[in-house]
């Protein structure tokens, strides 16, 4: 989804107006309604705002995340074993698109690669 799809949803949910939104943020009704129609999108500080407003975060308000809002006390560890279950998922979906013979062949290939590794590491 994108940036006026995301918000329309969020304002349907919390029923919020255009008039509400508008004096929470800051901002006037018809810059609200132009976000509305898509004609065009805030400003980074203002994404910010919003993302507060409905506690979302900015990525999730801009689309580039389905994340709304990350847990409050989630550490850097934390956020890359998040991103490393995230690849690992990504990698798993790549891998059930191929043939059972594609499959077999990369394991083969994969099992090979670790023992040459072992093999390198024990030197």
């Amino acid at each position: 989804m994108d940036f006026k799809q995301i918000l329309n949803e969020l304002m349907y949910e919390r029923g919020y107006t255009k008039y509400r939104l508008a004096k929470e943020v800051g901002c006037s009704q018809t810059t609200i309604a132009n976000w509305l129609k898509g004609t065009n999108e805030p400003q980074s500080y203002m994404f910010e705002r919003i993302a507060s407003v409905f506690d979302v975060s900015p990525a999730y308000l801009k689309g580039e995340s389905e994340i709304k809002k990350a847990p409050a006390q989630m550490g850097e560890r934390d956020q890359d074993a998040l991103l490393q279950i995230a690849r690992t998922t990504m990698l798993v979906q790549e891998f059930e698109k191929l043939s059972p013979e594609d499959q077999n062949d990369f394991l083969a290939k994969l099992i090979v690669k670790t023992h040459n590794q072992a093999d390198q590491d024990a030197q």
